[in-house]
């Protein structure tokens, strides 16, 4: 009993895990797979994470109301309602 038990519920399941792992694209479809971007070297990557911590930390202290880099707009000189 447990033999064919075993047959009836594990057997088919591997055989679909061997089948879809010879068989990578039927999961898709047939369509490509995603390409993926070329991975860094270690210096690389470090520096990478280095310069996307320091824009974290820079984001983080950064106060909405001051704009460090201008262009906020401020009070107009200028009359804003028409003159009669």
């Amino acid at each position: 009993m447990g033999l064919t038990a075993f047959v009836i519920f594990v057997v088919p399941w591997m055989v679909l895990a061997v089948w879809l792992f010879r068989l990578p694209s039927a999961i898709r479809l047939g369509s490509p797979s995603a390409p993926w971007r070329q991975l860094t070297p270690g210096r690389t990557w470090l520096q990478e994470q280095e310069r996307r911590e320091n824009i974290r930390r820079n984001m983080a202290n950064y106060k909405p109301n001051a704009m460090l880099d201008g262009g906020a707009l401020g009070t107009s000189v200028e009359d804003t309602e028409p003159r009669e």
